[in-house]
């Protein structure tokens, strides 16, 4: 009987550090980047690089000719990126919205501007780029 008690406390005590390590985010999931995530290799290449600070940069082309930059939050699950670049005398500021999952960054067009010179399909997929 005394080896069952010692046994059901160890458990317990394993059960609540899990819960501890899992939780210690809160169980929420982060709510800033801080990376750069690509899609494609060549001629659909397209990077977006995030700031912990809520700044992101973003390049359509290898070359870089067509980027831009402006300011992230984290709303409701998504990750809304409001594109500051000036994009011409009568057009306004740009939003996008992806969702990360599994280390993975999607474009979802619901709700989002698409992207000037190289537009995204609905779930394009952005992989993290390692920094090693």
């Amino acid at each position: 009987m005394k080896h069952l008690k010692i046994a059901a406390a160890v458990i317990l005590v394993a059960a609540l550090a899990l819960a501890l390590v899992s939780c210690a985010n809160g169980g929420k999931p982060e709510k800033t980047l801080d990376g750069t995530y690509i899609r494609g290799m060549t001629g659909d290449y397209f990077s977006i690089t995030f700031s912990k600070d809520g700044t992101f940069e973003y390049s359509e082309s290898l070359s870089g000719d067509h980027s831009g930059k402006g300011t992230y939050t984290y709303e409701d699950g998504y990750f809304i990126l409001r594109d500051e670049s000036p994009h011409g005398p009568k057009e306004k500021d740009k939003t996008y919205r992806f969702k990360l999952s599994g280390g993975v960054l999607y474009y979802f067009i619901a709700g989002s501007d698409n992207f000037s010179y190289s537009p995204l399909p609905d779930g394009a997929a952005f992989a993290e780029v390692g920094m090693d």
